[in-house]
């Protein structure tokens, strides 16, 4: 009765499949840190997820344990993918060869600041002579070789090795033999003299053209091809088809065309099916080789795992590794938990050994595809270094298509709705039909599916709590954000000693400087003011004196000279520098940036968020020009050139920041201003009350309301008073009805909102830190306890903005007030939203959920029995001995026991007409240790029926 569970929004971890957590620690291991979703459009405030302040709050009370669902729109997720630098899938057609690739572990835009790399063990095997015959490797011993090894056989005296994967281990006489897969020969190979015919970057589609060309072993490529040292191609020659690894941009060559940019290549292979044999007297070389996986972030790795095989059937093998939905699906064994979202999990292969080790702490990847391999680790690096991470290549939603690149979008969270919460096919569910519904959907449907939100968390029959914290926000919606206009920068050029410049949209004052250098180390301000024209003078030294301009917190322009000789008729301009312009600027993360050459030996490119850059954020060197430059577009960056060496910078062009909008909270519905928190309130209450196990579902109010919007809400919740036009509800969940107002009795309201201790003091709902309390005391003392009148752990206050709701007023509602007293915050209220008296109590709800549980624990052993007078008793010796430990442990009202409970079957229940039908009745009376009327419970057990259990006061 203390477990409890929680739905809401999260970082990361599986969505709509419950995680059992039992600490906060494991909690932040498998869904991260809280959602930014929106700003508060008055205070400017961030808005963040609820669901992890709640279980944090949850467990500082005293709860124990808790499953945890993540809740977002599935339609709308996306995933982020890696590609695994060096790793191939090699196959006899090189049109299918293709990088190994991993998603992340979940869904979400949690993943995008990770870099992934790959390290390459390998371990001596040592084998006998003539040790590879017919795909029979015969080694002197075998310690630690299991089937799924990738080995790598190099004959004694070849330069090309054979990749190999072991099916299987044999003993013989003589030694071990290891029986071989398929094998691939690989040749190193030297491209001094090739001809190249057509070039392709490898990756996770196979290949990519690119319009490469080879000149004496180093790959010529066009400028702007997104060729990174490391990455791995395919190359046509005239003699067939290599695989060559990129290497470090090469120095250019006297009469290099400009458009082209010269990568080295470390190595190139040629791969050929088949082994052959090694007969000769020498053994070969074997090597057992494994993976590593790392995990960077900025520059440290928060994530490692050794030793992953290399091919189908290892034990470690790395395409085993789950995703989130695979891994926590199965060990919650729940009915229709899709992996991948594209079938239904049934009798899984399990890797136990390696599940186990990515379940705790949680590795963030997971495989991706269903290529099984053998993968080849042909450029996968022997040491681990940071600039080998690989980032995401593409963010891909369920159905593998590219999904959008929206964090709020990736997460599921763009637009808020109940839908976020309750199971579209079970939204207009009433009480009595939820249960029969949820099991057609989930078990007896003819395709079994995942039942989606909060009813998730319907199969699961130790959760006797549930809180939907997220439910309480009043959506977001996309609001355009004007970006301050930004100065352009002039252009400066000399006549004589007469400096102009063009105008400056927006500029008021102009700044004009000199310097002896062209790097402006020490200049010196000439003129400021509103003029576009200044005579800088004659200098009376001879030398070079070098000028530029800008408008005040602008840009400088480019830079001008004038040498001055003997006297005025010897001044003349020194040779321009070089133009700097943009000439493709259509990518989301990049620019393409051009400019004339002036000469020889490089040129020095800087960018920077500093108009005048005072100081850089990057320089880059480079032999050609012309560059593809990556930079956040969420900032405006300004660049400038200059050839290597002391010489004027170019002018400066500007990379404008992209367009953008942020999320602010929406405008209250006038109409229904808690709409969306009544459909989710309601069809969580409807799950509590339908359940078999039963459930109690702690609710907030919305952080704004007052004691009006209180009432409101309260009201709202109460089934209508006479007959109601039909409402459809939001979501299409519809008002509770008559009928189900005992579904009120399996709920309670808390308010106001508290301040929460912890890294920053934060204002949350309160049933995190409710639920908790109501746990501990059911650990302490029994479900029966009233859970209030108790200091909150790690609540510091209530929420300042609501902290003048009357409490008296709150109770009169039924819901229960928060207020403060000398030793803290606590719960002044333990009441349900029961419209019958003497189930208003949440301590009496809760014990006839207790006891309905034991009931039917009891019950379902005997269903099977033959209804004879030795069941009666039976039956009644064992609800006897039930009730008289609770009524010890202060459960039921009364000094004896005769006056606490009462248990009938007798004939007056089972007569024999009813013992003919198979059915038979046993009646519990119980008087709760509030004084009240004694609470009827009848057990009815049917004849190869299920046990089923009534209550009336």
């Amino acid at each position: 009765m203390d477990v409890a569970a929680f739905a809401g929004f999260a970082a990361a971890g599986p969505v709509d499949v419950p995680v059992a957590v039992e600490d906060a620690v494991r909690f932040r291991d498998v869904f991260g840190g809280d959602v930014d979703l929106a700003r508060d459009g008055v205070t400017g405030a961030p808005v963040t997820s609820r669901l992890g302040p709640a279980v944090e709050a949850f467990f500082a009370n005293g709860g124990r344990r808790c499953w945890v669902v993540r809740t977002a729109d599935r339609a709308s997720m996306a995933t982020a993918r890696f590609p695994v630098g060096g790793l191939l899938r090699a196959t006899p057609d090189p049109c299918a060869w293709r990088l190994a690739e991993l998603d992340a572990r979940s869904p979400g835009s949690w993943a995008g600041d990770l870099r992934i790399s790959a390290i390459l063990r390998s371990r001596p095997l040592a084998a006998r002579p003539g040790g590879l015959r017919d795909g029979r490797l015969a080694l002197i011993a075998a310690p630690g070789v299991v089937a799924g090894d990738l080995l790598r056989i190099t004959p004694a005296g070849s330069a090309a090795a054979i990749y190999a994967p072991v099916k299987s281990l044999v003993r013989e006489p003589a030694g071990p033999v290891a029986l071989l897969g398929a094998a691939i020969r690989v040749e190193t190979v030297t491209l001094a003299c090739a001809e190249l015919d057509i070039a392709d970057r490898l990756d996770a589609g196979g290949g990519t053209p690119i319009g490469a060309r080879l000149q004496d072993g180093v790959l010529l490529v066009p400028v702007g091809e997104p060729i990174a040292p490391g990455d791995l191609l395919s190359l046509t020659l005239g003699d067939g088809t290599v695989v060559a690894q990129a290497g470090a941009p090469a120095p250019a060559e006297p009469g290099d065309d400009d458009g082209w940019s010269r990568l080295a290549l470390t190595a190139a292979w040629r791969l050929t099916p088949g082994a052959g044999d090694c007969d000769g007297g020498e053994p070969p070389l074997v090597e057992q080789l494994t993976l590593d996986l790392l995990v960077w972030r900025d520059e440290a790795v928060i994530a490692r795992l050794a030793d992953l095989g290399l091919a189908p059937g290892h034990p470690r093998f790395w395409r085993d590794l789950p995703d989130d939905e695979a891994l926590f699906g199965t060990l919650a064994n729940l009915p229709g938990v899709a992996t991948g979202g594209t079938g239904i999990v049934s009798a899984p292969r399990l890797p136990a050994a390696l599940w186990s080790e990515a379940a705790l702490p949680r590795f963030p990847l997971a495989a991706a595809g269903d290529d099984d391999g053998p993968w080849l680790p042909l450029g996968v690096p022997i040491a681990p270094r940071a600039q080998d991470g690989e980032r995401p290549s593409a963010w891909l939603d369920e159905s593998g298509a590219e999904a959008a690149t929206e964090p709020l979008a990736r997460d599921g969270l763009a637009r808020f709705s109940p839908e976020l919460f309750v199971d579209a096919a079970l939204a207009d569910s009433g009480v009595d039909r939820l249960d029969t519904q949820v099991r057609e959907l989930a078990y007896m449907a003819r395709a079994p599916r995942r039942l989606r939100g909060i009813h998730s968390l319907y199969p699961i029959a130790e959760i006797a709590l549930i809180a939907v914290p997220d439910a309480a926000h009043r959506g977001w919606q996309r609001v355009a954000v004007e970006r301050p206009p930004v100065l352009g920068a002039p252009v400066l050029s000399l006549e004589g000693t007469l400096a102009r410049w063009t105008a400056v949209d927006g500029a008021t004052v102009y700044v004009l400087e000199e310097s002896a250098a062209p790097g402006f180390a020490a200049p010196v301000v000439l003129v400021q003011g509103t003029m576009l024209s200044f005579d800088v003078g004659e200098d009376s030294c001879a030398g070079r004196r070098w000028f530029r301009v800008r408008a005040r917190s602008g840009p400088w322009s480019n830079t001008v000279d004038l040498l001055a000789g003997d006297g005025f008729d010897t001044c003349c301009r020194a040779p321009d520098p070089v133009e700097l312009e943009i000439v493709a600027d259509d990518e989301d993360d990049a620019v393409q940036l051009s400019w004339c050459t002036s000469g020889e030996g490089g040129y020095e490119l800087q960018v920077s968020t500093d108009p005048a850059f005072g100081f850089v954020d990057d320089t880059v060197t480079t032999s050609v020009n012309r560059v593809r430059y990556e930079l956040d577009r969420d900032v405006t960056h300004y660049a400038r050139v200059r050839p290597a060496g002391v010489a004027p910078w170019s002018n400066t062009v500007i990379v404008l920041a992209r367009p953008t909008s942020i999320w602010t909270l929406a405008p209250l519905d006038a109409q229904s201003p808690t709409g969306d928190l009544l459909a989710v309130q309601r069809a969580l209450l409807r799950m509590c009350a339908a359940r078999e196990e039963r459930a109690f579902a702690v609710l907030a109010l919305p952080p704004d309301a007052r004691e009006a919007e209180a009432a409101a809400h309260v009201a709202a919740l109460l089934p209508p008073a006479g007959v109601a036009a039909f409402d459809p509800g939001r979501g299409g969940v519809r008002p509770l009805d008559n009928g189900e107002a005992g579904a009120l009795s399996y709920g309670a309201l808390y308010h106001p909102w508290v301040i929460e201790s912890g890294p920053a003091l934060r204002v949350v709902p309160p049933d995190g830190a409710a639920t908790g309390k109501i746990a501990g005391r059911t650990l302490s003392r029994g479900a029966w306890i009233a859970p209030a009148n108790d200091p909150l752990d790690g609540v510091i206050g209530l929420d300042p903005e609501r902290a003048g709701v009357d409490p008296a007023v709150l109770a009169g509602l039924a819901i229960n007030p928060l207020m403060t007293d000398p030793r803290g915050v606590i719960v002044n209220g333990a009441h349900t939203l029961s419209l019958e008296r003497e189930l208003e109590a949440i301590g009496v709800r809760r014990l006839l959920t207790l006891l309905r549980r034991l009931v039917l624990r009891d019950g379902v052993t005997l269903v099977f029995e033959p209804n004879r007078p030795q069941l009666r008793d039976q039956v009644a010796r064992r609800l006897e001995t039930l009730l008289s430990r609770m009524f010890a442990r202060g459960a039921f009202a009364g000094e004896t026991e005769a006056q606490a409970f009462r248990v009938r079957t007798g004939d007056a229940l089972n007569p024999p007409t009813s013992v003919d039908e198979g059915r038979f009745v046993a009646e519990i009376q119980v008087a709760p240790s509030r004084p009240m009327a004694f609470i009827t419970v009848r057990l009815t057990l049917v004849e190869n029926g299920p046990a089923t259990l009534l209550e009336t006061a």
